[in-house]
């Protein structure tokens, strides 16, 4: 049974303007949306303040109740699709390359893809 297809994305990259960081939160909306319960975001983040992440988790704390959210230091956390706005080298099963918005909107394409291809 699939467990879900995990997203992971730099916390960093997120939260440097109020706006931006909006749309991001709606858009990881849509994606625990399209794939239910088992839908996972992965936010790791260096050189931030604690104060910071906790301001953060406030300002977001409806949608992070939405949706399963692991907020962590380590970059080297398994994820399926990863948006790699910072020259991040990991390993992966899809890569997006660019800022964190258009990587969900290539993330929720491929998912989108694979839901009809497999009929699910």
């Amino acid at each position: 049974m699939r467990t879900g297809w995990p997203l992971r994305m730099k916390l960093n990259d997120v939260i440097w303007d109020a706006e931006y960081e909006q749309k991001v939160m709606e858009n990881l909306r849509y994606c625990k949306n399209l794939n239910g319960n088992n839908f996972k975001v992965i936010l790791w983040y260096e050189d931030i303040n604690e104060s910071v992440i906790k301001d953060f988790v406030k300002r977001n704390q409806d949608i992070l109740l939405d949706i399963n959210i692991e907020i962590t230091k380590s970059h080297k956390t398994d994820a399926w699709f990863i948006i790699n706005s910072s020259g991040e080298k990991n390993s992966w099963r899809y890569r997006y390359d660019g800022s964190i918005l258009d990587g969900i909107v290539e993330y929720i394409k491929v998912i989108k893809h694979i839901k009809e291809r497999d009929n699910l």
